[in-house]
């Protein structure tokens, strides 16, 4: 067993100047072996919690192993730990057997076993952890009862999120399905009152964690991951006050139209700041990340194996029968919801697997690196549509027994 490729490595070195330096010097640490003649602020252009995070494990659970051999290991443990927090994460939104389905399903997710097969000491286990586990603190926090367990839950979320981004970059992109969520909150929701303080209280929190690392910091509050949050919370607040001030007849209607203001006021601000750069520009991966078309006129970033366009034959060998079984549970929740029978899963919940579900396959057309992302978005639906078929096959058996 060995590291494999070059930023393993890296991050193995880095590493290994925690468990030999502390943390205190990691910060002030600058590496002149790797560029010359300067040298490379590590904690300010690395991820850094993915260091501090195998550190802090290695000082705990080393039990006198080398470090080595335990980075080795590193995004096996991490992986397996993720598959029990998206059960966790879909029992939220679709209850236990939907829950137990993704657990089964992630376990062998040919895009996540790829990302994080021993020695792949990079950040995407660790990004995809931390990620996973903010959806869950951010959704059972808003859909939690008991105001103090809500709090709790909310801040934690805010505080995973940033741990996420600075162990991935590539994590950045659950600030989409969660932006988009919170636009449709004040129309699935009744309980304004709490929705007043929750959202804006995550999204506090997530900008306060952020200024604690230096990669983050304002480039990502006042770019577009902290626009992505920030407006959403504004429209959260101003959507409820007006709804506050409307006819109870003309509440929808009214929010729909100042949403869809904000749409089209945000669509000329995005095309006006392509041009003038008035806010900080995320990387041209981010950008074709959102655009894929972007791919043919930057060569160099297409040269990379893992930024090249993903297929319709790759995205049937990585997903297979998963394609069918998520295009089963989006029928099987919207017919149920039509007909009222999916009691079990709330409209917000609905929502928000949808919403992810829809996000994750696009974004993961512009790379192959990114079909993790598609992976985990057609996990969420197909664990729902199974689900949803199980229980409509035991309701039926249980008929057929009892009339017989």
């Amino acid at each position: 067993w060995e590291l494999n490729e070059f930023d393993p490595f890296f991050n193995y070195r880095a590493t290994q100047y925690i468990v030999d330096n502390g943390i205190n010097a990691y910060y002030q640490w600058n590496d002149n072996l790797s560029w010359y003649p300067h040298g490379r602020d590590v904690s300010q252009t690395s991820q850094i919690t993915l260091h501090l995070t195998a550190a802090l494990t290695y000082w705990i659970f080393g039990g006198g192993m080398q470090l080595y051999d335990f980075a080795i290991l590193f995004p096996v443990i991490f992986g397996s730990l993720s598959g029990i927090v998206i059960f966790a994460l879909v029992r939220v939104i679709g209850g236990t057997t939907a829950g137990l389905f993704s657990a089964l399903l992630f376990s062998v997710s040919l895009p996540m076993i790829l990302r994080g097969t021993i020695g792949w000491f990079k950040s995407e286990p660790l990004g995809l952890f931390f990620g996973l586990l903010a959806l869950y603190f951010l959704l059972s926090g808003i859909i939690s009862k008991n105001k103090k367990i809500a709090i709790v839950k909310l801040i934690a979320a805010g505080i995973t999120v940033p741990l996420s981004i600075s162990s991935w970059g590539g994590s950045q992109f659950f600030i989409i399905p969660i932006g988009i969520f919170f636009l449709t909150l004040p129309f699935l929701r009744t309980d304004h009152k709490f929705l007043l303080w929750s959202i804006p209280l995550f999204t506090a929190t997530v900008f306060l964690v952020s200024l604690n690392f230096e990669r983050l910091a304002s480039s990502f509050i006042f770019g577009l991951g902290g626009i992505s949050l920030i407006v959403p919370t504004i429209f959260v607040i101003s959507c409820i006050f007006i709804q506050s001030k409307s006819n109870e007849t003309k509440k929808t209607r009214n929010g729909l139209l100042f949403l869809a203001s904000i749409l089209i006021i945000g669509t000329v601000l995005l095309i006006i700041n392509a041009s003038a750069e008035f806010l900080p520009l995320p990387s041209y991966r981010y950008l074709n990340a959102i655009n894929p078309f972007l791919t043919t006129s930057v060569p160099l970033v297409d040269s990379v194996a893992e930024h090249a366009s993903t297929t319709i034959g790759q995205s049937f060998f990585f997903h297979s029968i998963l394609m069918i079984f998520a295009g089963l549970g989006i029928w099987l929740i919207i017919k149920n919801n039509k007909t009222k029978e999916s009691s079990f899963i709330k409209n917000d919940m609905l929502s928000f697997s949808l919403i992810i579900g829809l996000i994750g396959i696009y974004v993961s057309s512009a790379f192959v690196r990114l079909e993790v992302f598609a992976s985990l978005s057609l996990i969420i639906l197909s664990s729902i549509g199974l689900s949803i078929l199980v229980k409509e096959i035991l309701k039926n058996t249980e008929y057929k027994k009892f009339k017989i």
